[in-house]
């Protein structure tokens, strides 16, 4: 009996333990975005326009939503689950997409390329919302119980999508779309907190944006 009264009192220790809320996540994308979502980088090439209006924007730095948070403590089954779905604020995206295109500008000479041209750049699709899993299972029998703790950081199935057009005197002479999937982060095998992995997530898709930013551009480049 002593057994039993044991292992429930420490399961209940560990189910209220591993609820991560929503505002605790928020915090922690918040400490890891707001630097950039705060600046304001403009476009150096007046012959350059970059469009994104096809994107999200909006005041706090981040949102997070609880899509599933529930405890079923059945007689022997017990199971937690914590499903938060965050949203950054595409300002950080635009902002470090634009450092990206300037800096690319000048390495490909847009300015003697475009000659007079025009080249409109449409960002239409950011990497900038993600999942963060948890589930705990345990099965408990009479004298023994098993149990299995999941969980997990990733996209949503999202890519870094850039369309381009050249015009000259009102009249489009190209155009065309170029698009980059984003790789699926492993944090299995590291001993972080939640907010550690939150924030590290944060920081592996900033740099994997600036890297296929870097690539798309120099697409378009090649077409010039």
């Amino acid at each position: 009996m002593k057994t039993t009264k044991l292992i429930i009192f420490s399961i209940i220790s560990v189910l209220l333990s591993s609820c991560y809320s929503a505002k605790q996540m928020n915090k922690a994308i918040t400490k890891s975005v707001t630097e950039d979502v705060v600046r304001n980088v403009q476009v150096a090439d007046t012959n350059i326009i970059l469009n994104t209006e096809k994107l999200a924007q909006f005041i706090p730095s981040a949102k997070v939503t609880t899509i599933h948070n529930y405890f079923i403590p059945a007689l022997f089954y017990w199971e937690t689950r914590d499903l938060l779905m965050a949203e950054i604020n595409n300002r950080t995206y635009i902002n470090n997409f634009t450092d990206v295109l300037n800096r690319k500008a000048v390495e490909n000479n847009f300015a003697e390329k475009l000659n007079g041209k025009k080249l409109e750049i449409s960002i239409d699709n950011t990497p900038n919302e993600f999942y963060y899993d948890y589930k705990y299972v345990l099965i408990y029998f009479l004298f023994a119980y098993v149990y299995s703790t999941n969980w997990d950081i990733y996209h949503k199935m999202q890519h870094l999508k850039v369309s381009y057009r050249i015009t000259k005197d009102n009249l489009q002479l190209k155009n065309g779309t170029f698009d980059s999937p984003f790789k699926k982060v492993d944090f299995h095998g590291f001993m972080w907190t939640e907010s550690d992995a939150v924030r590290q997530y944060v920081q592996i898709n900033k740099a994997d944006f600036i890297s296929a930013s870097e690539t798309l551009i120099q697409l378009i480049a090649n077409e010039l």
